[in-house]
């Protein structure tokens, strides 16, 4: 479920979704653009106050990866042997 699933499907509006959360609207309104990618604190922040109803710590962990690998920080080996230890 996305975000604005989420605010939709309760008849919240954008701002009262922010405050229950504790991010800001403007914040909120880029990352739903896909203009910027959620930092691991909103990630969090929207995890907790939806009940992990909407999940963007997967995304997140995945753009970290790719960008790790596309970066050359990381080897595609590295990223399988951690991947098959967490499991």
């Amino acid at each position: 479920m996305t975000i604005t699933q989420y605010i939709e499907d309760r008849g919240l509006s954008a701002r009262q979704f922010c405050l229950s959360a504790g991010i800001s609207p403007q914040y909120l309104s880029v990352v739903q653009h896909g203009r910027q990618t959620p930092s691991m604190t909103m990630a969090l922040k929207v995890h907790l106050a939806t009940d992990g109803l909407v999940n963007m710590l997967d995304n997140l962990a995945l753009e970290h990866k790719n960008q790790a690998l596309d970066t050359g920080s990381i080897t595609s080996v590295e990223v399988d042997r951690v991947t098959a230890s967490t499991g």
